[in-house]
């Protein structure tokens, strides 16, 4: 049986740092969607000129340089020293990909629903 390489997909929200002026936002949002795509991520433009970016486990791990924790069906999270993370640190990322991004989260737990009343 094959396994979908869409399946092994991990994808994070890159917020990126913002400006008050539409010229310079745009390029921006085009100058970090290249350098992610440089780094081998998928990238895709949403809401507010921030980012999505989509790769495998080892991606994240390489580029990011942590250790990922990824379960079917939970949102990834980054491993640390004093537990688990939905935030990525940015100092493994590039210079002039790191100075236009202001944070990289993944899915954040629901709050609501059975167990969290």
């Amino acid at each position: 049986m094959m396994v979908s390489k869409m399946a092994e997909m991990i994808t994070a929200l890159v917020l990126l740092s913002g400006s008050g002026d539409p010229a310079v936002q745009a390029r921006r949002v085009d100058d970090a969607k290249a350098g992610f795509e440089r780094l081998g991520f998928r990238t895709e433009t949403i809401a507010g000129g921030n980012l999505s970016i989509s790769g495998s486990k080892a991606d994240f791990e390489k580029t990011f340089k942590v250790e990922m924790d990824v379960k079917k069906a939970q949102p990834a999270r980054v491993k640390s020293a004093s537990g688990v993370s939905s935030v990525l640190p940015l100092s493994g990322l590039p210079a002039s990909i790191r100075e236009n991004v202001q944070a990289i989260e993944f899915e954040k737990d629901l709050d609501f629903g059975p167990g969290n009343f």
